[in-house]
C-alpha cells in the first residue's frame, strides 16, 4: 500500500473541532447529513464599507492569538483565527498544547477540551507514526457566516478545506467540513466554548490527476504559512 492510500480517522477540524469529532478521509467514513451551503453570491458587504481597526488578533504570545475587537468582526476574526491553530498544535510539544487551548477556551470548557484534543492530537500522531518529519495539517474557511450575534456571544459557521500530509506514510490529502463555533465574550476577548463538525459540502474535483508526491508538495509551497497565523 502506498502513502496516498493508507486510509484513516485524523483530527483535521477547526482547532478542538474536528480536532474533537474527527472527519473521514478517502471514504473511510460514509459522510452524515449535510447542510445547505452558504452561497456564495451571498458576498462581501456593500461597497463604501470602511473599517477604521483591525478585528485581530492584536496579540500573539506563546502562539496564543488574543486582542479581537468586540464586535462580530472581531468573533468572525477569532473563529478563522482559531481554526488556524490545529497546525502548530500537532507538533507541540503537550505543555503548549495546554497552554494554548485553556487560553482560548471558556473556563467552563477548558478542562474537557484539552483532555480531548490531547487524546486526538495522539491518535493522529500514532497513524502517522510511520512517517518522518513533522506533520502537515492545515485548515482555511473558505466561506463565513455569522449565525448568531450578541456583545455577549456569537455563533459562527465556516466552511472550510483542510490538508494532512507526512513524509513518507501520507501524500497531502484533503477533506472538506462545515463547522459552528459558538464563542463567549470572557476574561476580555472571544473565548471558544462549543463545537459542531459536519462533513463537507464536498466540492468535484473535477480532475483525474493523482496527487502531489509529498515532497512535489512540499517543493511547490516551501515556506508558506496558514493565512492568519503567527509569523
Amino acid at each position: 500500500m502506498n502513502a496516498r492510500q493508507i486510509p484513516f480517522t485524523w483530527a483535521a477540524g477547526a482547532v478542538m473541532t474536528a480536532l474533537i469529532a474527527g472527519a473521514a478521509l478517502r471514504g473511510a467514513l460514509a459522510d452524515p447529513p449535510r447542510p445547505a451551503p452558504t452561497s456564495p453570491t451571498d458576498g462581501p458587504p456593500s461597497v463604501g464599507v470602511v473599517r477604521t481597526s483591525s478585528p485581530g488578533p492584536k496579540r500573539w504570545l506563546d502562539g496564543v492569538p488574543s486582542g479581537f475587537s468586540h464586535d462580530e468582526d472581531g468573533a468572525q476574526a477569532a473563529a478563522v483565527t482559531f481554526s488556524s491553530l490545529a497546525g502548530s498544535l500537532v507538533n507541540a510539544n503537550p505543555a503548549s498544547v495546554d497552554s494554548i487551548v485553556s487560553a482560548i477556551s471558556t473556563k467552563a470548557s477548558a478542562a474537557q477540551r484539552v483532555a480531548a484534543t490531547v487524546a486526538a492530537l495522539d491518535a493522529l500522531r500514532s497513524r502517522l507514526a510511520g512517517g518522518t518529519g513533522p506533520i502537515v495539517l492545515v485548515q482555511a474557511p473558505v466561506l463565513i457566516r455569522t449565525d448568531d450575534y450578541s456583545d455577549a456571544k456569537a455563533s459562527i459557521t465556516m466552511w472550510t478545506t483542510t490538508v494532512v500530509a507526512r513524509r513518507g506514510v501520507a501524500d497531502p490529502q484533503s477533506t472538506w467540513s462545515t463547522i459552528t463555533l459558538e464563542l463567549l465574550w470572557e476574561r476580555g476577548d472571544w473565548r471558544l466554548d462549543q463545537e459542531t463538525t459536519l462533513s463537507g459540502p464536498t466540492p468535484d474535483q473535477s480532475t483525474d490527476a493523482a496527487p502531489p508526491s509529498f515532497d512535489a508538495f512540499e517543493a511547490a509551497l516551501h515556506g508558506s504559512r496558514p493565512v492568519g497565523s503567527a509569523r
